[in-house]
Formats: C-alpha cells, structure tokens, sequence
C-alpha cells in the first residue's frame, strides 16, 4: 500500500516539477523586455511599441487585447475576419502545433501582421512562401545615414514614404500564373532597383547577395483559384514586414517630422525622395492604415507578448502557459493529459485505504472484564526477587553479565540470610501477605551496616 501511495506522489510531483523546471530552458535570445506593447515603466523608446498599442487602441470599433502564452489560443476564435495577431519584433521561435494553428487561422479568413528582421518568424513565413533573408538591406535613398533606408509604400492606392531602420529583406515564391501558385502577393513596400540584402556581412554588393527593388512588406493570401485551397474563406490575409522598427516608439513619424529630421532633397541619398507624392504620410499614417485595411469594419487586435523572452523570474510562469495553452488546443493532447491525470488519482483513491476511526476507540462500552484475573502475590514476589539481584549486583559492584554468569549457589554465599536466598532459590514457595510484608522489610534491611 506505501509503495502505490509513494509511486503515485512521485508522478504527480514530477508533473508538477516538469511544468515549473522545464519552462525555464527557454529558446532563442535571451531574456529581453524589447519590444513588448505593454512595457510597464520601461521609457527606452526606440526598442518600445507602447505608443502603438494607443495609437491602435485610438482608431474607432477597435477592441486590444494581448497573448501571454501562445498564438494556439486562435484556435477557438470564433470570428477569425475580425481578429488581428499582431507580433512585432519574433525574438522566439514559432513551435510546429503554433504555425499550424496560425496557418488554419489565415485559411478561415484571420489577419496576421508579422514584424521580423532576425529570421526568427521564418519556419511561420516559410508555410507561406515568404523568407525573411536575415542581412541588412541597404538602399541608396536614406535619411541622414545609410542605416535609415527611406521606402516607398503603397496602402489603399495611397503613396507613403517609410523610415527604417536597418531592414532586412524579403524573398517570395511569385508566379505570373496566379492559377498555378497556392499563394497570391501583393507587394506593399520595396526598396530601390539600387537596394541589396548584405547576405554575408561585409557591406558590399556581392553576386550571391539579393537585390533590385527588396520587398520590405509583402502580403499574402490563399489563392482562391489552386485546387488545393477549395475550403478556404476568402479575405484572410498575412502581412510580412521585415522591420521591426517602423512599430517602435521613436519610429511612429509624420511627414513633417521626417522634414525636420535633416532631409534635404538636394542630396544624392535624397533626390528621388518625392515628399510631395506621399498623400498618405509616413511611418505613423502607414500603421494606422494597415490596420484599418486588415480590419475595415473594426475588429480585436490581439498583441503576442509571448514573442519575446521574458525575464528569468517570470519565464517559467509565461512557458508554462505557452505548453498549457498549446497541449488544451488539441483536443486529442488535451484528452490525453486529462486521462493521465485521471488515471493517476484512481490509483490513489482505489488503492488508499481510510484512516482507523480513532473517536471511539476508548469507548467504554467496549470494555470487557478478564475471566481469570492475575495472583498480586506472585506478581509481588516476582518483583521482590529482581530487587533483590539487582541489590546483590550494586552492594558487590557486578555487571550484569558478570550478575548472570554466578551460580545459585554463589548468590546464596553472596547473600548470607537464609530467609532472603529462599526468596531467590525457592520459586515453588508459596507466600502469604504477611510473608511478603517480612520479606519486603528483610531486604530493605538487608546490605545496611
């Protein structure tokens, strides 16, 4: 019966262990607070998109609301045409049972918006025919330094012109045969016929690095017209972005701003910067833009906060919302780890016994008188012959041992009283009380000088 109890304790407590220990060997980068819609006090503004978060929050019949755990959880909306998933800087890996869940959303008509520029949203991409390259992108229209690439975009038939920040690149599978393609794209955003993605880092143009006009912002679709795609629900679409900073604090710019900022359209990285074409602004314009096109009628912005790693504290509580949230996403996982558990508090509750009622245990009523009760006086010379040897064995300094291994007949020449070697020797005598008195008063007297 222990053994079951002990077996069992010990599964429950390595499930238990399993969900707090294992969390915290995170993937990725380290633990950031990069990033993040919700930062808290955090005030480093060019690696912060709170202001995005209210600025999303402004726009009219928009309801925000954020993902700690898991993107599985778009598994269970119930009106994927009105849900936005926002990730913006993937410092984490999408997971295999995530990119599907994400993948079925888009096909039931969900919008997604990706912001990459690490590569880290590829395995998410690559289902869709996207391809973060991971290198800068460099352009030779920039604001100031070249690390400012300046980007025309194109939103509702409405021109914008972009500001980056170190960009990476992005690569699709096109075809001219929209009928023969899984995916229709649309390019939103691309560099000049003079941008090029450094593949390889030493900042020049080299023969295996991308280049001419690099799409920055690309959206996808299913194509309605490939046999593969017949259950699909039309108007789900996904926004790859290959920046992460024109979401960033610092980075939600106007026009105006951009003119103050030092451009100066006399300059070789500014002269086929057209300001005057971009009816539709810049940066903080475009964003608005983009998600009044993925949500025209209004909608939930949902925020994945579980992109980034977290702090080492709070990790665990995150990792282990993210496996919950995955594993209750399919009903077949969810099943299975609701049976274990099952099983395991069956073998306890068939297995432990209740406890002994203890209240009445001392109930009088259960008390019954002994048939033969036992003879006081043999109890009472029983306990008068061990205080004799234990009074022989202190008057004459003897161990026990040393007690054991005399014969009756040394006692008796120890003990020297007639009387008192009867006590010892005689067990077939039978005593009265008053000899048992005399014998009692004898050997207390006994050994006194």
């Amino acid at each position: 019966m222990k053994v079951q109890r002990i077996v069992a304790l010990v599964l429950l407590l390595g499930i238990v262990l399993g969900y707090l220990v294992a969390p915290l060997v995170t993937f990725g980068k380290e633990p950031t607070t990069r990033l993040n819609a919700f930062p808290g006090t955090n005030d480093r503004n060019w690696e912060q998109v709170d202001k995005l978060e209210e600025l999303v929050a402004g726009q009219p019949n928009i309801e925000v609301l954020s993902i700690v755990g898991s993107p599985a959880i778009l598994r269970d909306v119930k009106d994927p045409a009105k849900n936005l998933y926002i990730a913006v800087g993937v410092e984490k890996k999408y997971r295999a049972a995530e990119i599907n869940i994400i993948q079925d959303f888009v096909k039931k008509g969900g919008r997604v918006i990706i912001a990459d520029d690490k590569g880290y949203a590829d395995d998410l991409s690559n289902k869709f025919g996207v391809t973060f390259y991971g290198g800068t992108m460099w352009d030779q229209n920039f604001l100031n330094t070249n690390a400012f690439p300046m980007v025309p975009a194109t939103l509702f038939l409405n021109k914008y012109w972009l500001v980056l920040d170190k960009p990476t690149g992005l690569a699709n599978q096109s075809y001219e045969d929209s009928a023969k393609g899984e995916f229709l794209y649309t390019m939103i955003a691309n560099g000049s016929e003079k941008s090029y993605v450094d593949r390889n880092g030493n900042e020049k143009i080299d023969p295996s690095d991308a280049h001419d006009n690099i799409p920055v912002a690309l959206e996808v679709r299913y194509n309605p017209k490939h046999p593969d795609n017949k259950n699909i629900v039309v108007g789900g679409k996904i926004v790859f972005i290959s920046d992460t900073s024109l979401f960033t604090n610092d980075m939600l710019i106007s026009i105006d701003q951009i003119k103050t900022m030092g451009f100066n359209p006399l300059l070789p990285n500014n002269k086929d910067v057209n300001l005057t074409e971009a009816r539709g602004g810049s940066n903080k314009n475009f964003v608005t833009a983009l998600v009044t096109y993925m949500l025209p009628t209004g909608g939930k912005v949902i925020f994945d906060e579980s992109r980034h790693p977290q702090t080492r504290y709070i990790a665990a509580v995150y990792d282990t919302l993210t496996t919950l949230t995955i594993v209750t996403s399919n009903p077949l996982e969810a099943g299975l780890l609701s049976l274990g558990i099952l099983l395991i508090l069956a073998v306890i509750v068939l297995r432990a016994k209740d406890k002994e009622s203890w209240i009445h245990r001392f109930d009088i009523s259960s008390v019954h008188r002994r048939a033969i009760l036992p003879d006081t006086r043999t109890v009472q010379v029983d306990h008068l012959r061990r205080a004799l040897l234990q009074k022989l064995r202190m008057l004459n300094s003897l161990s026990h041992e040393e007690l054991n291994a005399l014969t009756p007949a040394q006692k008796a020449n120890l003990i020297k009283d007639h009387d008192l070697n009867e006590l010892l020797l005689n067990e077939q005598k039978i005593y009265t009380p008053e000899e048992i008195r005399a014998a009692a008063l004898k050997l207390r007297a006994w050994g006194k000088a």
